[in-house]
């Protein structure tokens, strides 16, 4: 993934991280907020694909990451460097994780307006069963229209943020 620990690419990844979060919350403050249920469909399913787009770029990063540190932590634990700096990648990530549940409760906010939103073809449609989930409290028993969404691979409304965003040839369906 990266050469070494000192690596730039890996330096540069990390600030790039960072950078990514901010630019999302500055996107969602002045972007998504202003939606509400009222608001276009058209304009909420782009605003929704640009997200998915957004979290995706930034988890795929996010991810490397973490799998090289755990792959040094794993084979070494004694490697205090790459322990340090796994601390280090954890602490920025709390914002990230801040910013992942303020989407999470604004997307309950708007429940109503999605499902005119994932009509629309697009990223967010592509990736509409994890935004169904994020908006259920329950997504075991979340009725809508007659329907029981069917549970794939354990998914959970906690983890359906970081779910949500990968390949759409592994998305996940409501029936």
């Amino acid at each position: 993934i990266y050469p070494t620990l000192d690596s730039p690419q890996l330096q540069a990844d990390m600030q790039w991280v960072t950078d990514k979060g901010k630019a999302i919350e500055q996107f969602y403050n002045e972007e998504l907020l202003p939606l509400d249920v009222k608001s276009d469909p058209q304009l909420l399913s782009k605003r929704l694909s640009e997200l998915v787009d957004h979290l995706n770029a930034l988890f795929l990063k996010t991810n490397t990451i973490r799998a090289f540190f755990n792959g040094f932590i794993s084979t070494d634990s004694y490697n205090k460097d790459a322990m340090r700096m796994n601390s280090r990648f954890d602490i920025s990530m709390v914002q990230i994780n801040i910013l992942t549940t303020r989407i999470t409760a604004w997307l309950g906010k708007i429940k109503p307006a999605i499902p005119a939103a994932l009509a629309i073809e697009g990223a967010a449609r592509q990736h509409a069963f994890a935004l169904h989930l994020i908006r259920c409290i329950n997504p075991g028993s979340c009725q809508e229209g007659g329907g029981k969404i069917n549970v794939l691979n354990q998914v959970s409304a906690y983890s359906a943020p970081f779910n949500l965003f990968g390949p759409p040839d592994q998305k996940r369906r409501a029936e």
